[in-house]
């Protein structure tokens, strides 16, 4: 073997080695990396529980989502335009929203209202649209069952794409108020969003949780990040629901589920933050 092929062998012997090494030392910073950024969430989580935060069992899982277009109906013009197919209710527009009142109350079962509830949205001689609609227990109250739209797949978090039944003393409903988005158009490929842990230590930093608060449930799903003549971008959240120890007012806060940004009034804020549903 002449001297030439040795030094070959022997340069792409050290080449392979310090590819070897080079992937070692890039692989420990990633685990090194990885292995602070749990040891600061732990720090965190601890933290809150020393503020005396109740959050229950929260996942560490990333989700997935997009960016999203969609057109809001001008003046609920699509809801009206097709009106004259309900039957048994008096519809009509009440400053922005579509609204209509049954001419005979539904009787539901308190514990499980999407039981009936479901049938009506399935009847377009009921709720124009109703099966773009899904249950939303998580929004709904004594006095107002919420259903919400869907976006690739999530619920939707804000003013737009809500059906509010309304209910009487008697646990039956009188009626509805709905608005309707048309559906949503991808504007960029999916990407990896935060986990819902993160979310809440996010909420944390940015003193959204006040100490000896419960937090109720955090849910994933779409909202509005901002506005643009009468269309809208919307971004996946996180939507957490945070109750007061002291005065036990429920708020509702969100974090953009890409950046972990708290989200303030449809837009992004590094600064504190909070919204209140009024369903």
């Amino acid at each position: 073997m002449n001297f030439k092929k040795i030094q070959w062998i022997f340069l792409a012997a050290f080449a392979l080695l310090d590819i070897f090494l080079a992937s070692f030392v890039l692989m420990n910073t990633k685990f090194v990396s990885i292995g602070k950024q749990q040891s600061s969430s732990q720090i965190i989580l601890k933290e809150m529980k020393n503020d005396s935060i109740i959050t229950g069992p929260l996942s560490g899982k990333n989700r997935m989502g997009y960016y999203l277009s969609a057109a809001k109906t001008d003046d609920n013009q699509e809801l009206q335009s097709h009106q004259d197919q309900l039957k048994g209710q008096t519809p009509r527009v009440v400053g922005s929203n579509f609204t209509s009142s049954f001419n005979n109350p539904v009787r539901i079962d308190k514990t499980k209202p999407q039981a009936k509830l479901d049938q009506l949205c399935q009847n377009p001689k009921w709720v124009i649209n109703g099966r773009q609609y899904t249950y939303n227990e998580h929004l709904s109250t004594s006095k107002t069952v919420v259903y919400t739209q869907t976006m690739a797949g999530e619920p939707l978090f804000g003013p737009a794409g809500l059906l509010r039944f309304r209910l009487n003393d008697r646990n039956e409903v009188v009626g509805y108020t709905q608005s309707f988005l048309k559906p949503g158009e991808i504007l960029r490929p999916r990407q990896t969003a935060i986990s819902q842990k993160q979310a809440v230590i996010a909420l944390y930093k940015h003193n959204e949780i006040p100490s000896g608060s419960t937090i109720q449930w955090v849910d994933f799903g779409y909202s509005r990040l901002l506005t643009y003549g009468n269309h809208a971008v919307y971004i996946p959240t996180w939507t957490a629901s945070i109750k007061a120890k002291n005065t036990g007012k429920k708020i509702h806060c969100q974090v953009n589920a890409f950046t972990g940004i708290v989200m303030k009034n449809g837009g992004q804020s590094t600064s504190s933050s909070s919204s209140t549903y009024n369903n």
